[in-house]
Parts: structure tokens; sequence; C-alpha cells
């Protein structure tokens, strides 16, 4: 199982709201992601499937594995973030 997501989210940076991407690949062992403003603000981040944090598997559904990658995001990376749509569907799943 292989998802990628794309998705609108606006980011506060300094006080003030971007419009932003946020684009992931999921795979049940590991993700991998990018929250991109423009050249000079974005932030990659990626984490490593644990029992700690549950992994990443078909078991999660897409809105609770977006959550915990916003969480990460914040949290490690230092990226506060928000969606700026309910959709959290994954743009493709690819079959492996």
């Amino acid at each position: 199982m292989k998802y990628e997501y794309d998705l609108p989210v606006i980011v506060t940076h300094e006080g003030k709201k971007w419009p932003s991407r946020l684009t992931v690949t999921r795979t049940a062992k590991r993700w991998e992601g990018k929250c991109y403003t423009h050249p000079e603000l974005y932030c990659d981040m990626e984490q490593v499937a644990t029992p700690r944090n549950g992994g990443f598997g078909p078991d999660k559904d897409h809105r609770g594995f977006l959550d915990q990658v916003c969480l990460v995001f914040d949290f490690a990376g230092g990226c506060d973030f928000e969606f700026a749509t309910d959709d959290r569907e994954p743009v493709r799943e690819v079959l492996q």
C-alpha cells in the first residue's frame, strides 16, 4: 500500500498566514512529506513506523494519519499549519 497526498494548508509564520501545499507519500512503514509555501519557506519531514506511533498502515484512516503528520510537523519541525479544507483523501493510491 502506498498513498500520495497533495493538500492545501495554511501556514502561520511570524504572525502571518500563508497559503501553502502539503505533499505526503505514505507507506505502512514510513511517510515523508513537504510543506511548501515559497522557495525560502518550506519544511521537509519524515517518520518511520514504530510500536509507539502505531505505524501508518491501511487500518489508520486518512484523517487520523494526516492529523498525526500535522502534529509531527509542528512538534518536531516547528512548522505550524492547519488544513485549508476538510478533504483528506489521497490524490493517488499505488498498489504494490
